[in-house]
């Protein structure tokens, strides 16, 4: 620890290694089995955010798809 009272980053990555250990061992309902991925996507997302205008264009689709599968279309 530093002298301000704060983890340094080796400590922490240290400190979240050998938690993550810890509940994997512990893991019964093997909820941690893809938590490897889960970060992996989450990069993917950090990453996709970086390009503004293309993540805007991503929302506005998303949403629509969503939007167009919960409202029903009336057809005459």
């Amino acid at each position: 620890m530093s002298g301000n009272g704060l983890s340094s980053p080796s400590e922490m990555t240290d400190n979240f290694i050998s938690l993550l250990n810890t509940i994997r061992q512990g893991d019964h309902y093997l909820i941690t089995d893809d938590f490897d991925s889960y970060i992996a996507a989450l990069a993917m997302v950090d990453e996709a955010y970086l390009d503004r205008d293309e993540w805007i264009k991503k929302s506005i689709r998303t949403t629509a798809k969503v939007s167009s599968k919960m409202i029903p279309v009336r057809r005459h």
